[in-house]
């Protein structure tokens, strides 16, 4: 019987996902249409949640959870075209990092379980 091994444990574990969050977040940060999401973040602290995130996403450690991720995405008015876009960024950086669509896919597939905990509801953008 073979042991099942992660995209995380396969990729290169906690220094692939490194890369990977720093890559994204550079893009992110110059994308106009995100940045100002971001304007009075706490990059550091931001980079460091994601990657946990990101870590648990690829089937590696983390101790992220919804209320975690609700609480932090609260009352930032994100709908769902800068959701689709954060996502199209993600993926650009998971490709340009040589992840194959099977692993892509994996990961945006546990991903999308979180999108109800960053996604604004009505009622929070006024």
């Amino acid at each position: 019987m073979s042991e099942i091994v992660t995209p995380y444990e396969r990729l290169g574990g906690s220094a692939t996902v490194d890369e990977i969050v720093a890559s994204f977040y550079e893009r992110i940060v110059a994308d106009p249409d995100l940045s100002p999401f971001f304007a009075h973040t706490d990059m550091a602290h931001m980079m460091s949640m994601q990657r946990e995130y990101v870590a648990t996403a690829m089937g590696g450690p983390g101790n992220w959870s919804p209320d975690r991720l609700r609480e932090a995405h609260a009352g930032r008015g994100i709908q769902g075209p800068q959701f689709a876009r954060f996502l199209e960024i993600f993926i650009e950086t998971l490709r340009d990092r040589g992840l194959d669509d099977d692993d892509i896919e994996s990961i945006l597939n546990r991903m999308a379980i979180a999108s109800t905990d960053v996604l604004s509801s009505p009622t929070e953008t006024g």
